[in-house]
C-alpha cells in the first residue's frame, strides 16, 4: 500500500515520480520540504525525537514537553509537513 509518508520518503530520496504524486493529490511539495522529510527519516532511524520547528528560528510549532518522554511518530510528521511544509529543522 503506498501511504502519503512512502511517497515523502521517495520524494526525499529524489524520486520525481513520487514528487508529482504528491502534487496531484495536493500536497506541498518544495525543496525545503524534501530536504525535511529525509532529516526527519534520518534521525527517526537513529532514535531521534523531533518536532517541527518555527522557519528561521528555535520554536517549536508543537507542544513539545511530551516529546521528551517518547519519540514522535513518522505518523505525525505526516501531518505536520502537510501542515508545515516550510517547517524548520528537526
Amino acid at each position: 500500500m503506498i501511504t502519503v509518508r512512502n511517497l515523502q520518503l521517495q520524494a526525499a530520496l529524489g524520486d520525481i515520480k513520487a514528487r508529482e504524486l504528491l502534487r496531484q493529490i495536493g500536497f506541498a511539495w518544495s525543496e525545503p520540504a524534501a530536504a525535511m522529510a529525509d532529516a526527519v527519516a534520518t534521525y527517526h532511524a537513529i532514535g531521534w525525537s523531533t518536532v517541527p520547528q518555527l522557519p528561521g528560528a528555535k520554536m517549536p510549532l508543537v507542544r513539545w514537553k511530551q516529546f521528551q518522554e517518547r519519540r514522535s511518530t513518522l505518523d505525525e510528521w505526516d501531518e505536520w509537513l502537510e501542515r508545515w511544509p516550510d517547517a524548520g529543522s528537526p
